[in-house]
C-alpha cells in the first residue's frame, strides 16, 4: 500500500526508508499529497537511470544527504547484526514548490547531527528540513 492520508487531515511532512523497487511511486504520491516537505532514505544509486531524470527534471530535490561512511540496514525482524554496510546511502529531500539545483551535501557517520555542504549556507544541525 502505497502512502495516503491519515484521518483525512493533510500530511505536512513525510519520513521514510521505502521498499527500493517502489522508491519512486512513493515520491510521486508524496507530491499527488500536497506535502510541504518530503525526506527519503534510498540508495544513493538512485540518481541513476534515465526514467528517473525525469522525475528529477520535473521534481528536483531540494538537498541531498550522503552518508560519508557506509550504514548497514540488515533487514527488520533478522537477526544479522548491524556492523557496517556495503551499499552507500542518502537522504533524498523535497520540498514543495522547489525549482533550484539540489544542495549537495554529507552526514558525518561520527556527528550524525552534523552535515558539511557543498553551500556553507546549507550546513546544519538537522540536516533533513533545516535550510
Amino acid at each position: 500500500r502505497v502512502i495516503g492520508r491519515s484521518g483525512g487531515a493533510p500530511i505536512r511532512s513525510i519520513v521514510c526508508n521505502p521498499p527500493y523497487k517502489l522508491a519512486e511511486q512513493f515520491i510521486r504520491r508524496s507530491f499527488e499529497l500536497g506535502v510541504e516537505k518530503a525526506a527519503f532514505i534510498l540508495r544513493l544509486a538512485f540518481l541513476e537511470g534515465a526514467g528517473r531524470r525525469k522525475l528529477f527534471e520535473a521534481h528536483p530535490p531540494a538537498r541531498v544527504w550522503v552518508f560519508s561512511s557506509r550504514v548497514s540496514m540488515p533487514p527488520g525482524g533478522t537477526d544479522i547484526e548491524a556492523v557496517g554496510g556495503s551499499v552507500a546511502f542518502a537522504w533524498f529531500v523535497w520540498e514543495r514548490g522547489y525549482t533550484g539545483k539540489p544542495t549537495l551535501g554529507w552526514i558525518d557517520r561520527a556527528g550524525l547531527g552534523r552535515v558539511k555542504s557543498d553551500q556553507p549556507e546549507q550546513e546544519a544541525a538537522g540536516p533533513l528540513f533545516e535550510t
